[in-house]
């Protein structure tokens, strides 16, 4: 998956690779198996695991999630994520 948008104040691009399954009580569990990437315009990165319960909104396909996030970075700018 690919999503541009805004973290911590600044514009960032992430890339992850993300599955989830469908379980008997309906919910969907879903991870992203190795690690994602955060890339700031400037070339800040910041790497990321995560992993969540979701459900199916009824507006389509959407899905909603909620979990967990584990953030790691270097960079000055992206330091609130750690």
């Amino acid at each position: 998956m690919e999503i541009r948008g805004t973290i911590v104040g600044v514009a960032s691009t992430l890339v992850a690779t993300y599955w989830s399954v469908l379980r008997p009580d309906g919910k969907l569990y879903g991870e992203n198996p190795g690690q994602g990437v955060l890339m700031t315009g400037d070339g800040d990165t910041a790497l990321f695991r995560g992993a969540g319960l979701g459900w199916f909104t009824g507006s389509g396909a959407a899905v909603s999630f909620r979990g967990a996030v584990y953030w790691e970075t270097t960079s000055q700018k992206l330091a609130r994520l750690n």
